[in-house]
């Protein structure tokens, strides 16, 4: 709608968990999505890959975004072994419910929107994004930061929520 306002970039304090994201795992074994014909991405994470646009938005937003990936939802395994069940979008509800069990830090992070194999992947910036002359950083420069998720205690995670 023209000259309507972005709803991301209004005040909003209260945190926000993303699922997910992805450290290069993206989820290859997936049906494809109804809208592409994909079969899934390494690079990509799949609630990313249906609506890279709209999380590239999510992460611009000026609220306190969350973003716990695949690297960190793969630590979170109810059986404990590589058969076992992961658990991705309730370690997001987890997060909000004890975010000691999680490890974060604070970075940039840019989705890739254009066409390609690299479509949907995540992409946070660690570096100092708002150094002048390194034209390589600006898709990053001026974007707020993001808490990424790093690290969880699988374990306590998955006693919180089958505690609740």
């Amino acid at each position: 709608m023209k000259g309507a306002s972005n709803p991301l970039n209004r005040p909003y304090s209260e945190p926000v968990p993303f699922v997910h994201g992805d450290d290069g795992q993206g989820n290859i074994d997936l049906d494809p999505p109804k809208t592409q014909a994909l079969d899934g991405t390494p690079a990509a994470e799949a609630n990313i890959l249906n609506d890279p646009e709209a999380a590239d938005l999510v992460f611009s937003a000026t609220w306190p975004v969350t973003m716990v990936g695949l690297d960190v939802t793969h630590q979170v395994n109810m059986r404990n072994n590589i058969n076992g069940i992961f658990v991705h979008d309730s370690s997001a509800i987890a997060f909000l419910l004890d975010r000691s069990l999680f490890e974060t830090s604070k970075w940039p992070v840019k989705v890739n929107i254009s066409d390609g194999v690299g479509r949907g992947k995540t992409w946070p910036s660690i570096g100092n994004t708002d150094q002048e002359g390194n034209n390589a950083l600006l898709p990053w420069r001026g974007r707020p930061k993001v808490n990424v998720c790093i690290g969880v205690n699988g374990d306590k995670v998955i006693k919180l929520l089958l505690d609740q």
